[in-house]
């Protein structure tokens, strides 16, 4: 199947697992120390019915570029690994790519399609605007390190504590600006079912912050093969002002000497009255530049 954007002599593709093969080298240094997709990933991600692993190909069969939509939940769909094949970069196949994408999704779904880019590529932000997406969310990929500190007023919330967990977050200033639990550079909306869902999962923490002998604040905290070993990954964290949400960082690094781990890390959510903590706490930089959030809405 083919589109009028795309290149001469190319087609779209279902992925499949033996294509690794081929396109092993547009990964082998994509940030200049390799990509997170490897082969494990490429053959989970090709023998993954529930999404669309798209490929690129010439008419010699040669693999140029390949995309994922993947459905996170009831209306919402994420788009990822985005790769062109280094020599043909500036050809037009990231957007084919992307328009052909997009026409998937508005035929099989309605709802919400998002991706993350980093700041600092320069050709992403130009292609979303072009193609309607909206920059919606920025966060700052920061970490702290581990230290001893009293972690006690966190509590680890149960199934049975879903209501009250889902309550506490309804009437919170920062859940009604930023609903999205960050994993693995994924942007998960956090609903109530989705919520239930973490406190169900024994690889998932999620603790309530309770002060007064009341849920004051919430934290997830998420396992993440994409993270060396020894790190807390902080996932999402809803406090009710900024003299709690310190209490609770300190707390986070008390609880990582507790588990062996070296560090917490998380990606900042910008814009919501958060940014002074990157100026005024021992958070420091994971790597340059920030996650942008865009959004398309998906339509008949």
């Amino acid at each position: 199947m083919s589109t009028a954007s795309t290149p001469p002599g190319m087609v779209f593709q279902r992925g499949v697992p033996d294509d690794w093969v081929k396109i092993a080298h547009m990964v082998a240094d994509t940030w200049g120390h390799g990509d997170y997709i490897d082969e494990a990933i490429w053959r989970t991600w090709a023998a993954d019915s529930t999404a669309y692993l798209i490929t690129a190909v010439m008419e010699d069969g040669k693999i140029v570029g390949f995309v994922r939509l993947a459905t996170l939940g009831p209306a919402e769909w994420w788009l990822e690994g985005l790769r062109t094949d280094p020599q043909y970069q500036g050809q037009g196949i990231g957007q084919a790519l992307l328009t052909h994408i997009i026409e998937i999704s508005r035929q099989d779904a309605m709802g919400i399609l998002r991706f993350f880019t980093n700041s600092t590529n320069e050709v992403m932000p130009n292609l979303a605007k072009k193609l309607g997406f909206m920059h919606s969310m920025s966060y700052a990929p920061m970490q702290i390190t581990a230290q001893p500190a009293d972690y006690r007023n966190f509590k680890m919330l149960q199934s049975s504590n879903l209501g009250m967990a889902y309550a506490h977050l309804r009437r919170s200033p920062m859940y009604r600006v930023n609903h999205f639990v960050e994993h693995q550079c994924t942007a998960y909306y956090l609903t109530k079912e989705r919520l239930g869902e973490y406190l169900g999962d024994p690889g998932v923490q999620v603790l309530g912050w309770r002060q007064f002998d009341q849920l004051h604040g919430l934290a997830i905290l998420m396992p993440d093969s994409y993270q060396e070993g020894g790190t807390i990954t902080l996932a999402y964290l809803d406090a009710p002002d900024d003299t709690t949400l310190r209490a609770m960082l300190d707390a986070l690094r008390g609880l990582a000497v507790k588990q062996d781990c070296q560090r917490v890390t998380w990606k900042v959510p910008l814009g919501i009255g958060l940014d002074r903590l990157l100026l005024t706490t021992a958070l420091e930089k994971l790597w340059d530049g920030e996650l942008w959030l865009y959004e398309l809405p998906l339509r008949h």
